[in-house]
């Protein structure tokens, strides 16, 4: 193709031709021009096509995650108000004037004992992160996913803090915890009288109401911090099912 508008050029200025060479050569120019924009347009569009491909591919596998989180939170944020409001019972018969030490004794035993942290998915917003690709989606999903990362930093020291020290003051009823002996007192006499459960009963229920106490503060503060990642959470869900209808 180059030869031949090169022989045309070649003829013109042989048969001296000049203002027709010209004419030519400013129309072969433009005709360079115009496929080299039509080569970027091309080159564009395939960028593009190929950013679309890899955001709906993203927004697909956030909407994935944030299905499991949701579902996780929901169920976490329903055991820790079953054991807000085990604790309220507790609190109430507690204060009740001169209760025995067998009635605190028996209404502690039935409070929830365990926690479970809510464990979050992350995998598609560390992608995003490390790849730099977090800058192909809207600017407002992305505002939400840094937010949604702090408020899952504090839930996580929330949780390390409170839970550790409830866990560290368990540790110390070691008659009365989850682990303890103190079902098989019973059937050992010697071993009970040896461990005079008895007179230390007054100082293990006081570690454990202040262990359940700080419990109760933990899972108070941990379902706020649940709520609030529930909320980001759904409007991420709402702006990303509105980009996949796109």
């Amino acid at each position: 193709m180059i030869k031949f508008f090169r022989h045309i050029r070649k003829s013109l200025l042989n048969e001296g031709k000049t203002s027709k060479y010209f004419k030519y050569a400013i129309g072969e120019i433009v005709l360079v021009v115009i496929g080299i924009m039509i080569a970027l347009q091309i080159n564009n569009w395939n960028e593009n096509r190929i950013s679309q491909n890899s955001k709906t591919q993203y927004f697909e596998q956030l909407l994935e995650e944030i299905e499991l989180d949701i579902t996780g939170i929901k169920v976490n944020l329903e055991r820790l108000d079953g054991a807000v409001k085990s604790y309220d019972t507790y609190e109430t018969i507690y204060e009740t004037s001169n209760i025995s030490l067998d009635t605190i004794y028996n209404n502690i035993r039935k409070l929830p004992k365990s926690y479970g942290p809510v464990s979050f998915n992350t995998k598609t917003i560390e992608v995003l992160k490390s790849t730099g690709d977090i800058k192909l989606l809207p600017n407002k999903i992305q505002i939400l996913l840094v937010n949604l990362e702090t408020s899952q930093e504090k839930y996580r020291m929330v949780n390390t803090g409170n839970y550790g020290m409830y866990m560290n003051l368990v540790k110390e009823t070691y008659l009365m915890n989850g682990f303890s002996i103190e079902s098989k007192l019973a059937n050992q006499a010697r071993f009970a009288k040896a461990l005079d459960f008895k007179s230390k009963l007054p100082e293990q229920l006081a570690k454990q109401h202040l262990a359940f106490s700080i419990k109760n503060f933990a899972d108070l503060n941990a379902s706020i911090v649940l709520n609030e990642i529930l909320i980001t959470v759904n409007e991420l869900k709402l702006l990303i099912e509105k980009e996949l209808k796109k």
